[in-house]
C-alpha cells in the first residue's frame, strides 16, 4: 500500500511538471508568434510621399504639424512582443508621410567592421524577421533615407539620433560625423532651427546627446536634450519646458503611463499656449503618443492600437503646432498629423 501510494504522488509530480512545461513553451510561443500578427495597413494615401511640397517654405520647422515614428527601426527587433515600436519599415515610414525619425544607435561589431547600429535598449534591431538576420545598421538606414530625399526633393527627414548602448560619447559623436561625412551634401547640420526651405532634400541631425567638443567642431545638428519621464507621477502640466540653445523645447513623454493617462497628458500637451513670459521666440513642441505603459515590460502594440484608434476618431481644432510621434505609424495616421499644414 506504501509503495502505491508513493507511486501515485511522483506520477501526480510528473504530471505537474508536464504541464509547468507545456505553459512555459506555450507562453514562450505566444511571445514569438504573436507580435506576427500585430500587423498594420500598408496602404499609402495618395500625395503622403511629398505632403511637403504645399507647404510653405519659410515657415521655420518648429511651426509645422510633424508626424513621427517613436523606436523607428524596430519592425524586425530581438523579443518583439516588448520591444517592437512599428510594423512599417523605416523605408515604408517615409513613404506614408511620417518626418521625424526616432533613432537609436549603439556600437556593434560585424566581422572585421565597426559600426552603429540599432536598438532599442538592449534588443537589437535587425533586417529582417529571422533571428539571425543581419543587424541592422546605419548604413542600410541611410542608404534608404538618401534614395527617398533623391527622389523627392520637396521633402525633409528629422533625423533624431540617441546614443542607445556602448561607446564613450567621444567615440560615438566620432563614428556618426564620420557616417554623415561620407555625404554631407545630405545633411542640415546646423544648431539653429531651420525653415523648410532651408532644408528641403536634407536630413535634418537632432541629436538627444550632449556634444563633447574636444576634436569636434563639426556642428553637431539641433540640440533636443530632455529629462527622462520615465515615472509614473501625475504632473499638473504633463509635459516639461526645457531651454535648449536658442529655442525651448516643450515635450511630453510619458512612456510610463497607461491609456487613459496617457490620452490626457497627450491631449493637454496639444493645446499648450505660448502665452507665459519667456525669452525664447521660437517654441518646438514634441508630443508622444507612444508608452510602454505602468509594467515593468509593456507590450506598445497593446498600448498603440488603442491609443492611435482614439487619435484617429478625435476632431481636434486649434491644437498648436506640433511634432507627434506615435508607434505602429500608418499613411492615415500621418495624415491626420500633416493635414494640419494645409
Amino acid at each position: 500500500m506504501h509503495v502505491t501510494a508513493h507511486h501515485k504522488i511522483l506520477s501526480l509530480f510528473k504530471n505537474i511538471l508536464l504541464l509547468l512545461v507545456l505553459v512555459i513553451v506555450l507562453a514562450i510561443l505566444s511571445l514569438v508568434l504573436v507580435p506576427c500578427f500585430e500587423n498594420v495597413s500598408e496602404e499609402i494615401v495618395e500625395g503622403s510621399s511629398t505632403w511637403m511640397a504645399s507647404v510653405d517654405g519659410s515657415k521655420l520647422l518648429s511651426d509645422l504639424y510633424l508626424p513621427g515614428t517613436h523606436d523607428s527601426a524596430t519592425k524586425y527587433v530581438d523579443l518583439a512582443f516588448f520591444a517592437r515600436c512599428q510594423a512599417l519599415t523605416i523605408k515604408q515610414q517615409l513613404e506614408v508621410g511620417f518626418r521625424y525619425l526616432d533613432i537609436r544607435l549603439g556600437f556593434d561589431s560585424q566581422g572585421d567592421k565597426d559600426t552603429l547600429a540599432f536598438y532599442h535598449g538592449f534588443c537589437q534591431c535587425r533586417s529582417g524577421a529571422f533571428p539571425w538576420s543581419k543587424p541592422l545598421d546605419l548604413d542600410d538606414v541611410l542608404s534608404e533615407c538618401y534614395e527617398f530625399l533623391s527622389n523627392n526633393k520637396t521633402e525633409t527627414i528629422i533625423f533624431a539620433v540617441k546614443q542607445e548602448k556602448g561607446l564613450d560619447n567621444e567615440q560615438f559623436q566620432t563614428m556618426l560625423l564620420a557616417k554623415i561625412a561620407q555625404s554631407v551634401e545630405y545633411w542640415y547640420l546646423s544648431e539653429t532651427m531651420p525653415t523648410l526651405d532651408e532644408c528641403r532634400g536634407k536630413l535634418v541631425l537632432v541629436r538627444r546627446f550632449d556634444k563633447i567638443p574636444a576634436n569636434l567642431k563639426t556642428p553637431m545638428g539641433i540640440p533636443f536634450l530632455w529629462t527622462d519621464q520615465g515615472d509614473f507621477e501625475q504632473t499638473p502640466l504633463a509635459f516639461n519646458i526645457e531651454p535648449q540653445a536658442d529655442f525651448r523645447l516643450i515635450v511630453q513623454d510619458r512612456y510610463k503611463y497607461d491609456v487613459k493617462d496617457k490620452w490626457h497628458a497627450f491631449e493637454k500637451t496639444l493645446y499648450m499656449t505660448n502665452s507665459d513670459e519667456s525669452n525664447f521666440s521660437t517654441n518646438v513642441h514634441l508630443n508622444f503618443l507612444s508608452t510602454n505603459g505602468s509594467l515593468a515590460y509593456g507590450h506598445p502594440y497593446y498600448y498603440a492600437s488603442r491609443l492611435n484608434k482614439k487619435f484617429l476618431e478625435s476632431e481636434l481644432s486649434k491644437i498648436v503646432p506640433s511634432w507627434i510621434i506615435v508607434d505602429f505609424g500608418t499613411a492615415k495616421l500621418a495624415q491626420h498629423i500633416y493635414q494640419y499644414n494645409y
